[in-house]
């Protein structure tokens, strides 16, 4: 029997918000198969990842970009 394909397992997991729910489901949709299982755990750990860093307030973004100024090199001019 084939290997279950890793995007339909992830994305299926992704969606499943519940760990107990997701471990369950991981375990039936991966069973005999371990290589599958720890790819889909290491992009929904990267996933979790991203999604952290995707969460940080665009106001803080703005006004921290907003205080850089490059003043060792005058506008108009090559470096």
């Amino acid at each position: 029997m084939a290997p279950p394909s890793v995007k339909a397992v992830f994305d299926r997991a992704i969606e499943i918000q519940s760990p107990a729910e997701r471990e369950t489901y991981l375990a039936a949709a991966c069973a005999g198969h371990p290589n599958v299982r720890q790819q889909v755990e290491a992009l929904l750990r990267a996933s979790a990842d991203a999604g952290s860093f995707l969460e940080i307030p665009l106001a803080a973004v703005v006004h921290a970009t907003a205080e850089f100024t490059p003043s060792s090199v005058a506008t108009g001019s090559i470096a």
